[in-house]
């Protein structure tokens, strides 16, 4: 069976984190990461806070990973899952750290390689584990429109679509990690300068349950911005994503209540290590679980053919 779609929304404040294992938790977790030493040893200051994790092993080889019963992996390279594909059919639990998978082959063989074995993955989805977005979805469960806009200065462009898909990847993601549904149509435009590049990419993209997103990005912008706002039947919220801040407003009987919220939480790494905890102790979903994974590559799968068309 399948795991549930959707996300959770939990409270942001860093007690939460800790609370429910010290709670509930009691097995002793030896974690592997595997990767360069200099991102590792950020990594296991991240790990060290948890009480669970007894032990923390840098190494730079699968043989080196010999007794862990979980793995962090490091990896850019190209042939960064198939690595994590082996490391699942080890019967190592698997958080992998890096860009989403947008091959859906590869995804495929990842979670039901994960799923027949009870083995636990996560993807760092940063739009999903940041303070900010767990915020917005904590005051609006569930949207009927979603948009995100963001705006690169003077980046380098490329040439061919799949380099900048990339940008849009974790927008993607969030829109149907917190729509809860499958895509089930899918508008893109891409705008290509008169040497073949890519410059900007919009995507429309409407899900099973009625709620429908828009993704935009573009790179030769005269500004840097990333916004992200959202709207249902509960109220509207918006984020500033590069000022930190977020605001909510909310209709109820013809009343009006505004709430404006700042978050100081630099990067999302240490939520995500303990969701990656939590779904292996607590043998439950993890916010952004190989499923996901898959679910995201099916719908850049569908967001690639429509470019082509």
């Amino acid at each position: 069976m399948l795991p549930p779609e959707g996300g959770r929304t939990e409270p942001v404040n860093s007690f939460y984190y800790y609370f429910p294992i010290f709670m509930f938790m009691s097995q002793n977790l030896k974690i592997g990461i595997l990767g360069p030493v200099s991102r590792a040893v950020v990594w296991e200051k991240y790990l060290r806070p948890h009480p669970t994790v007894s032990e923390v092993v840098i190494a730079s080889d699968i043989p080196a990973l010999a007794g862990v019963q979980a793995c962090i992996l490091l990896d850019e390279g190209p042939d960064r899952l198939a690595t994590a594909l082996n490391l699942v059919k080890l019967g190592y639990h698997l958080f992998i750290v890096g860009r989403l998978p947008m091959q859906v082959a590869e995804a495929e063989k990842i979670f039901y390689t994960a799923e027949e074995s009870g083995i636990a993955v996560q993807y760092s989805n940063w739009a999903v584990f940041s303070e900010g977005t767990r915020w917005m979805r904590s005051q609006l469960p569930r949207f009927d429109l979603y948009q995100s806009v963001r705006e690169l200065e003077g980046m380098p462009l490329e040439s061919g679509i799949e380099p900048f898909m990339g940008y849009i990847l974790e927008d993607v993601a969030l829109a149907q990690n917190w729509s809860g549904s499958n895509v089930n149509r899918v508008l893109a435009n891409m705008a290509v300068s008169d040497a073949g590049e890519p410059v900007s990419i919009q995507c429309y993209l409407r899900f099973e349950n009625s709620s429908a997103a828009s993704v935009f990005f573009i790179a030769n912008s005269r500004r840097n911005l990333h916004n992200r706002y959202a709207s249902g039947r509960a109220g509207s919220v918006f984020t500033d994503v590069q000022a930190r801040k977020a605001f909510y407003r909310t209709s109820d009987g013809g009343l009006r209540a505004d709430t404006e919220y700042t978050f100081d939480e630099p990067e999302p790494a240490h939520y995500a290590v303990t969701q990656f905890l939590k779904t292996i102790q607590l043998k439950r979903d993890s916010d952004f679980s190989g499923y996901h994974g898959l679910q995201l590559a099916r719908t850049i799968r569908i967001i690639r053919e429509a470019l082509r068309r």
